[in-house]
């Protein structure tokens, strides 16, 4: 009988498919079970580590996204004081004086 692979561990051992377990004591078929968990509980320790990282790293990165907004959110604050430049209507502006007509080409 042919298993696919998984990354999770399979729930018999591969003992019990060849009949083995059937000539071994009560006391050996229990350390095997026991083995069999702490293998599942290795396994399930790495999932939860790889899965901890992960979020680990996700957490950075919107860490890192929020300073890019503030940043960016100063920076259009910056420039739009800096592009807004009160004129008095009394101050020269430095042009040539048009007529109305003239300046709707």
């Amino acid at each position: 009988m042919h298993h696919e692979m998984s990354s999770e561990p399979s729930e018999t051992c591969c003992c019990s498919e060849h009949g083995f377990l059937e000539h071994l004591t009560d006391d050996q078929k229990k350390k095997i079970m026991i083995m069999q968990m702490d293998m599942k509980i290795h396994w399930m320790e790495q999932k939860i580590k790889h899965m901890e990282g992960a979020i680990e790293g996700k957490k950075k990165m919107i860490a890192n996204m929020r300073q890019i907004q503030e940043m960016l959110k100063q920076n259009k604050v910056e420039v739009e004081e800096a592009e807004v430049e009160p004129i008095h209507p009394s101050e020269n502006r430095g042009g040539k004086k048009r007529g109305l007509l003239d300046t709707c080409k």
